[in-house]
C-alpha cells in the first residue's frame, strides 16, 4: 500500500480507502476479517473500513431488525380512524391508490 498524503482524509495512514474495501491482500491471514486485522498495530483505522472485519466483529445489532410487542400493535390500531379507513377503500375501487394515501391512516 502506498503511504498516503496526509492532507487526504480519504485514506488511512497506509493509505487504504475511507469508503471501505471488501478485503486488503492478507485476507488469507485474517480468514477473511474472522481474525484480528494485522494492520492492528500499523495502522489501526484499516479494520474499520474493511467489510469483512467489520461483518465479523461488529456486536451492535442491526438497525433493521425492529421488534414490536403486542400493546404497541393495540396502541397502534386503536388510533385509525375507520372513517379514514372506509374512505380509502372507497378510493382504491376507482382509481389506484399510492402510499401516501395510507398515511392517513394514523
Amino acid at each position: 500500500m502506498l503511504k498516503a498524503s496526509k492532507n487526504n482524509a480519504n485514506f488511512t495512514k497506509t493509505g487504504f480507502s475511507k469508503a471501505g474495501f471488501a478485503c486488503c491482500g492478507h485476507w488469507q491471514e485474517c480468514q477473511m476479517g474472522k481474525l484480528e486485522c494485522i494492520y492492528a498495530e500499523s495502522d489501526p483505522e484499516v479494520k474499520n473500513y474493511c467489510k469483512c472485519y467489520v461483518r465479523n466483529h461488529n456486536s451492535k445489532p442491526s438497525d433493521k431488525n425492529v421488534i414490536v410487542t403486542d400493546s404497541e400493535i393495540d396502541e397502534f390500531l386503536s388510533k385509525i380512524d375507520d372513517k379514514v379507513i372506509d374512505e380509502i377503500l372507497q378510493k382504491s375501487e376507482n382509481e389506484q391508490l399510492d402510499i401516501f394515501d395510507f398515511f392517513q391512516i394514523v
